[in-house]
């Protein structure tokens, strides 16, 4: 059996990429029904959920406290970006602006 070091970064291209990155774009934070709408095609639901919850364990994302109701009507956690992840963020994006240039 192997073990997922959580906290690691997620790899560019990846599923934990797409869903963090999604977060950090989405300040106030989303549910998993708004993530999945932001999430690239080929991110399957039950994918993106367990994606999710890797970021949560590794410290990347943080539950808000707050809940929204979904489009069934269920009450939904809201989940944010940590301070961590938004510093990785920011790292990324001075990357792409420095090759960019």
């Amino acid at each position: 059996m192997t073990t997922t070091d959580y906290t690691k970064t997620p790899t560019i291209g990846t599923a934990r990429y797409y869903v963090l990155l999604a977060h950090c774009n989405h300040l106030d934070g989303l549910t998993d029904d708004e993530l999945r709408k932001v999430v690239p095609i080929g991110v399957y639901d039950d994918n993106y959920r367990k994606r999710r919850n890797d970021l949560v364990l590794g410290g990347w994302l943080k539950d808000t406290g707050k809940l929204k109701p979904t489009k069934t009507g269920c009450q939904s956690i809201v989940w944010q970006a940590t301070e961590k992840a938004l510093k990785w963020f920011n790292q990324i994006e001075t990357l792409k602006f420095h090759v960019i240039k």
